[in-house]
């Protein structure tokens, strides 16, 4: 049968959560969804720090094959997207699912995508960029595992370049010690109310009561209801001032966070990680997390 291009209200989104689940279905820290979550969790919240996708127009576009949906491109816009050390605007391209034997209806949803961006006035293509992803796929980061072959190999065959290479790295959590204290800097451990049935955590560092580094910590389930998200504390970031780096803070407030995560029940950490960013990977390596996938975004001139 044909393929035919409609655009949807949000309204309907939940007629796709069956693609989407099969088209993420080898990516290992993409979930599967009910109609309902998937409707209600890609939708931008106004007030969501995590999320760059938020006060911006969405678009829906539905590759049909008779009556069926079988496959989306989920589009908005950026003012402003990193690429190669140059800033741009484009258009994004948040999300592609179809199924994995329909490349065709890939290629078909790109070839829209771009006229719709061009018609816009965009003269480039971001897809799956930093901080535009959905909140059940490799906890909102939002860049494309390179396990999602069906996928990677549609857009590089449309010209579409990788970039932004991140890292998924996770370590088991077990009878973390408390690190000995250091006399240079105050700890402050705050707890907040998580989802699920664990609590968030975040660990500061302070000298003379002033900031100078924290990590930041939250329970797997905000990102995916999953019972096994229960147990998963994700860090989101981890940062110290640039005066104070190089002396071991980062590494001391980490073992604080971990430590703290094993006291209230969690067994696994993860992270993500610029692949370019060698100091952190490195530091996340020596202390005991591995390597669990590797994503990157795609971006394409559309003049070129």
């Amino acid at each position: 049968m044909p393929i035919r291009i409609e655009q949807w209200q949000m309204s309907r989104a939940s007629e796709l959560a069956d693609v989407w689940n099969a088209s993420s279905l080898e990516a290992p820290y993409s979930y599967a969804v009910s109609p309902s979550e998937f409707e209600d969790r890609i939708r931008p919240v106004d007030d969501d720090d995590e999320s760059y996708a938020t006060s911006k127009s969405q678009t829906l576009l539905v590759a049909t094959s008779g009556s069926a949906p079988v496959g989306f491109a989920h589009l908005c816009s950026a003012d402003a997207i990193e690429v190669d050390g140059e800033v741009i605007a484009c258009g994004v391209i948040r999300s592609m699912a179809f199924f994995p034997d329909r490349e065709d209806v890939g290629r078909t949803l790109l070839d829209e995508s771009e006229r719709t961006f061009r018609g816009d006035g965009h003269d480039h293509v971001d897809a799956y960029p930093l901080y535009y992803g959905y909140a059940f796929h490799n906890y909102k980061v939002g860049l494309l595992s390179d396990r999602l072959t069906h996928i990677t190999q549609v857009l590089r065959t449309c010209n579409y370049e990788p970039h932004d290479p991140q890292l998924t790295m996770e370590r088991p959590i077990s009878e973390e010690p408390l690190p000995q204290p250091r006399s240079d800097i105050d700890i402050l451990v705050e707890r907040t109310e998580g989802s699920g049935s664990r609590i968030d955590i975040q660990v500061r560092g302070l000298i003379d009561g002033e900031r100078i580094g924290a990590v930041r910590t939250m329970s797997g389930y905000r990102y995916a209801q999953q019972a096994v998200l229960h147990d998963c504390g994700y860090t989101r970031w981890v940062g110290v001032s640039e005066k104070n780096r190089r002396k071991g803070i980062a590494r001391h407030l980490l073992k604080r966070a971990l430590h703290e995560l094993d006291q209230e029940g969690y067994t696994v950490g993860r992270l993500n990680v610029r692949e370019k960013n060698r100091i952190a990977y490195d530091l996340y390596l020596s202390e005991g997390y591995a390597v669990g996938d590797r994503s990157a975004a795609y971006v394409k001139d559309l003049g070129a």
